[in-house]
């Protein structure tokens, strides 16, 4: 069975921020802001009449910001976004000449027709599986990821924070990009956003 984004559960964005060409960083932050929406459960409406403290020594107070509906339409919209740029990631990489090459070696016949379907529909399979995800890695194994922090990239294209001609950032780009890829055949290698370490 293959699916929409939409229908993905949690356990299944979950896994799929284990496949290796895949930035776990926006699915942490999305969380992180998930856990910062407390809606007010339970009000006790005589209390709310007799004292604007309510149970649990809540006070209401007004609300600074978007309203905990409208951050979690936000949160769902960015998920659904963030779902739709991995499942692009993972076709466009599949339909590399390569990856497609590693399809064809995958030994668990269930994952590697779930992989074919989602080349072609550009859906994922309901559940997504161990295996699917191994499967996937499988073909990525010959990928050789780089991480790149934005702490990093600004340092690399403004060293001294001055001022910078188009030409001056595609030379310190260029020059960043080499260093990553050191002695690397720069046809497998891939990069991906690092998470800024605090």
């Amino acid at each position: 069975m293959i699916i929409s984004c939409d229908a993905l559960t949690a356990g299944d964005r979950h896994a799929l921020q284990t496949v290796s060409i895949l930035a776990p960083g926006p699915l942490a932050q999305l969380r992180s802001d998930l856990v910062e929406i407390r809606p007010l459960f339970d009000i006790d409406e005589q209390a709310l009449r007799s004292s604007v403290i309510l149970r649990g020594q809540h006070q209401p107070r007004p609300v600074d910001g978007l309203s905990a509906s409208a951050r979690l339409e936000d949160c769902e919209r960015r998920a659904h976004a963030l779902l739709s740029g991995w499942t692009d990631t993972l076709v466009d990489s599949l339909n590399e000449t390569e990856m497609a090459e590693q399809i064809g070696y995958i030994a668990d016949t269930q994952a590697k027709t779930q992989i074919e379907a989602l080349v072609a529909t550009r859906m994922l399979p309901e559940p997504i599986s161990q295996d699917f995800i191994d499967a996937l890695n499988q073909v990525f194994n010959r990928v050789d990821i780089r991480h790149v922090s934005p702490t990093e990239l600004t340092v690399a294209l403004f060293p001294d924070t001055s001022p910078a001609t188009a030409d001056q950032l595609r030379h310190r780009l260029d020059a960043l990009l080499v260093g990553a890829i050191g002695m690397a055949d720069p046809g497998r290698v891939r990069f991906l956003p690092a998470e800024e370490t605090s």
